[in-house]
């Protein structure tokens, strides 16, 4: 059953389609529905405001408050979406159509509609998946019938992790001397280094953009992230690769995208409402030398990208700006599914965390050893997490989200 929404100022739709029938639902105003999306994305994601010092929901709040007025916000924003066609849903698997603030909430986190006096998550009944637009399953399935024989010549794992983004990394060589050159190179104006320097800048302003700190030495070096792809490589096989360091960069990339069936990308994700162009991957951003390189790769690069990949994930440091209301993030996953992609997994908000490391690990290993499909693979770890005493908030588990191909 695919369910497409649109936000409008005076009022909302809801389209209901399957194989026999179309629907249509009139729903609340933009400001209605999101206000009520924004203040459960706020309570959901509680860990990361508290510690930060925010407010949730514009008044202060514990992390105990905030879980225990989570279900009633889920179930009163269920009322909204998905309680007109309550008898239609069964456990029917749900293709989500989002629009504005909707694409950056967790429908399997949602209150099942039918169950009226507790809340069971969305998820128990349902396989939940998303697209970017309606048009996207059309193209990409035309596009998997071109790439078939790509797909199938195609090599396991590819990981993208651990990029190099300042030249104060203790990676870096000689960092003293490089500062002098840097300062030589932009007084002479080469350039190259310019054009480097201001792609490099895009980098900043965006993250700046999407709330993310920025210090003048730039964007930290994440954390986690070789404890993950330990885990994950013990799972693929001989034939993965691994694009670590100064060899996670945008030219590396460009020349492996096209041989792996799964690729996965551990590093910063700037999700950009207000400039949704400058939405991208952050790379590799200087070489060993602490020489600046290219290394954002932004929606237009991602499209020139030639893909043949069954999944590609975004494990990333997610970071979503205020404005919700334009396309950061189902932009980025747009562009991936029309470079070929057959589905991207994408994460809502950060959690690096050894929840999320837990999480991958477990979803790697059904697909790459029990040889499930992403999106029952998903469904099964997220079913598990739930169950456990430990990783049962949906904070752990309801951020990761397939988009594209659902068979």
């Amino acid at each position: 059953m695919l369910l497409a929404y649109s936000l409008g100022n005076e009022q909302s739709y809801l389209w209901l389609i399957t194989q026999k029938e179309v629907k249509s639902f009139s729903l609340p105003k933009r400001s209605e529905i999101e206000s009520l999306a924004k203040y459960l994305r706020e309570l959901i994601t509680a860990r990361n405001l508290l510690a930060k010092g925010e407010n949730i929901g514009g008044r202060p709040m514990t992390l105990e408050l905030a879980a225990s007025e989570y279900p009633k916000v889920a179930t009163e924003l269920s009322k909204i979406l998905l309680s007109p066609l309550a008898k239609d849903l069964g456990n029917k698997r749900l293709v989500i159509i989002p629009d504005g603030v909707l694409q950056y909430i967790p429908f399997n986190a949602l209150a099942e509609p039918s169950k009226t006096d507790t809340y069971q998550p969305l998820l128990v009944s349902h396989e939940v998946v998303s697209l970017p637009s309606v048009t996207t399953i059309s193209v990409l399935r035309d596009e998997n019938k071109e790439n078939k024989e790509n797909k199938e010549k195609a090599k396991k794992v590819l990981f993208i992790a651990d990029p190099v983004f300042s030249i104060v990394d203790s990676r870096v060589k000689n960092k003293a001397n490089q500062s002098s050159n840097l300062a030589t190179n932009k007084l002479n104006k080469l350039n190259k280094l310019n054009e480097l320097e201001e792609a490099n800048l895009l980098v900043k302003q965006s993250a700046k953009e999407v709330g993310l700190s920025v210090t003048s030495q730039g964007l930290p070096r994440l954390s986690l992230v070789n404890d993950e792809i330990k885990q994950i490589n013990e799972l693929a096989p001989i034939e993965s690769k691994q694009l670590l360091s100064f060899n996670a960069s945008l030219s590396n990339l460009a020349s492996e995208t096209s041989s792996y069936k799964v690729i996965h990308f551990a590093t910063y994700g700037l999700a950009n409402g207000q400039h949704p162009d400058l939405s991208g991957i952050v790379l590799s951003l200087v070489d060993e030398q602490g020489k600046p390189q290219e290394g954002f790769l932004q929606p237009d690069k991602i499209f020139n990208l030639n893909l043949s990949t069954e999944l590609l994930t975004l494990n990333c440091d997610t970071q979503i700006g205020k404005n919700m209301q334009g396309e950061g993030l189902s932009g980025l996953t747009r562009s991936f599914i029309y470079a070929g992609a057959s589905r991207v997994m994408v994460n809502l908000w950060n959690t690096n965390d050894p929840a999320s490391i837990e999480l991958i690990k477990r979803f790697y290993e059904k697909i790459l050893k029990e040889n499930q499909s992403p999106t029952i693979a998903l469904r099964q770890v997220q079913l598990e997490m739930l169950q456990d005493e430990k990783y049962k908030s949906p904070f752990y588990w309801a951020g990761f989200q397939l988009q594209g191909e659902w068979k």
